[in-house]
């Protein structure tokens, strides 16, 4: 269940990756532009944003706490 999600998550963030469902939030303390948005209680799904490149990164989706 939490993998079709995920690809929801995916999808919005492709179209506005700073808000949408999930808690979308700034994580702190990074030089870059990383968010992070629930997929359900335990996990997060952690992407960073490039602007001029235009571009996503997902670096994690996984537990909140691994």
């Amino acid at each position: 269940m939490s993998c079709y999600k995920c690809f929801d998550l995916v999808r919005e963030i492709m179209n506005d990756p700073r808000s949408g469902s999930g808690k979308s939030e700034r994580l702190r303390y990074f030089e870059k532009e990383v968010f992070s948005r629930r997929i359900n209680q335990k996990d997060r799904l952690i992407y960073t944003i490039y602007e001029a490149l235009q571009e996503i990164d997902v670096s994690s989706c996984r537990g909140h706490y691994d």
